[in-house]
């Protein structure tokens, strides 16, 4: 159940530390499900990583946190509700907060889209999503820090992620890391820029530490069960996921869209059926109209 109490989403939901399997982790079987489904058409933005990614309005946000819980959660309580000892959770997701990682979260995706190119990668775009991720990872230090109190005073199991202020130093040199004269003059643009943006991935993605479990009676790496803070800790496991078997994302090429989809098929440079076919019907008209105009021209010059 989620609630909107002004500046923050008052969440209430089972604990899902005491999940019995990975199974019943709403978001995690649900990005194990989208390769399945795409005998039925295309799936590519059912994933639920590329759902928050793609929510850019407040409604798809609530509608998110309804689904899969809240992303990072400024406050817990727990209550204890008979019959079988259910425990019951309830968080406060600010919205600031709550916006902050869904943009954060969109240029992780967008850059790592992007270093898949190696040195065909579009410099700008780089240096764009290293920037924004600069800017917006900042608060993590200060989330950590609260959440480590906050577990303290509870008396709850240890924190299980990690990103101080070192961890955030270390994301704003890569993403300001000055090009050396001879990069500048004589080398390669593309490859030290790269390199840095890969060195931003890294910081985010080993701020997560992995465990291992049995799922489906084979080993799988996962973040420790314990997420009364919030899902991010698996929204990156995912992108971990993604980071290593490279290929499987895209950024719409419809220039009206520019959402993230799953690819499904070699070669798939659009989200949706839709988007292609408005795409080339702007490129053709764009075309034929240059065209058209070039002719009344002419004609207007005899």
């Amino acid at each position: 159940m989620v609630e909107n109490a002004g500046d923050c989403l008052h969440v209430v939901g089972v604990n899902p530390f005491h999940a019995v399997d990975l199974d019943s982790w709403d978001i995690f079987e649900a990005y194990r499900k989208v390769p399945k489904e795409w005998s039925a058409g295309r799936t590519g933005k059912r994933s639920p990583h590329i759902q928050f990614a793609n929510a850019d309005t407040d409604e798809k946000l609530v509608a998110f946190v309804e689904q899969f819980g809240p992303v990072v959660a400024s406050s817990v309580s727990e209550t204890r509700r008979s019959p079988g000892d259910v425990r019951i959770l309830s968080a406060d997701q600010n919205w600031e907060e709550l916006r902050n990682e869904r943009l954060l979260y969109r240029s992780a995706l967008i850059l790592l889209t992007e270093l898949e190119r190696g040195e065909k990668a579009d410099v700008s775009v780089l240096w764009r999503c290293m920037s924004d991720i600069r800017d917006k990872v900042s608060c993590w230090p200060v989330q950590w820090s609260r959440e480590q109190k906050l577990r303290e005073f509870n008396k709850e199991p240890h924190i299980t992620w990690e990103f101080g202020r070192e961890a955030s130093r270390r994301v704003k040199l890569a993403a300001e890391r000055r090009l050396s004269l001879g990069e500048r003059i004589g080398g390669n643009l593309v490859r030290p820029v790269v390199r840095s943006g890969h060195d931003v991935i890294c910081e985010l993605l080993n701020a997560f530490r992995p465990w291992v479990y049995r799922w489906e009676d084979k080993p799988t790496e996962a973040p420790h069960r314990d997420l009364r803070y919030g899902i991010r800790p698996i929204l990156y496991s995912i992108l971990r996921m993604e980071y290593l078997r490279p290929g499987s994302l895209a950024i719409c090429a419809n220039a009206q869209c520019l959402d993230a989809f799953v690819i499904d098929r070699a070669g798939q440079r659009f989200c949706s059926k839709k988007c292609s076919r408005h795409q080339r019907q702007r490129e053709y008209w764009a075309l034929r109209g240059k065209r058209m105009r070039k002719r009344r021209l002419r004609s207007a010059r005899r």
